[in-house]
């Protein structure tokens, strides 16, 4: 755990939304093993928005991708949303081109990380994210 861990609240709601649920569990786990205590593993759009309303979500990573955009529709939903639209957003995609990036942006990523990456990589930035006000 590094020292910039002990400075964020290590019981922050974070959510995890990707199609490909062995992915999200090693997110999770290392998450975990960093101290983080509340993690969650979300496959369902649907389920998704109802999850971050009612935990108080307090980040969202997202896979980019998933099928047919359903990520930057979640993303744009949930900038739209009165609750939501303050929660930060780490989108994971596979592809580092500048148009993924800016469709990314545009659709309310706070962040993006271009996988594969190492945990430490998405660890520092769940931290950073976490420390914004």
């Amino acid at each position: 755990m590094s020292s910039m861990t002990s400075t964020v609240a290590l019981d922050a709601n974070l959510i995890l939304f990707s199609d490909k649920p062995v992915l999200m569990r090693a997110i999770r786990d290392h998450l975990r093993e960093c101290k983080f205590t509340n993690v969650t593993v979300i496959t369902d759009p649907e389920r998704l928005m109802t999850a971050m309303r009612s935990q108080g979500a307090d980040l969202l990573i997202a896979d980019m991708d998933v099928e047919q955009d359903c990520s930057l529709k979640v993303m744009k939903k949930i900038r739209e949303d009165d609750h939501l639209f303050r929660v930060p957003i780490i989108a994971l995609s596979g592809n580092a081109s500048k148009d993924t990036v800016l469709k990314a942006a545009r659709a309310g990523a706070n962040d993006v990380v271009v996988k594969p990456f190492p945990l430490k990589q998405l660890h520092d930035r769940v931290v950073a994210a976490l420390s914004r006000d």
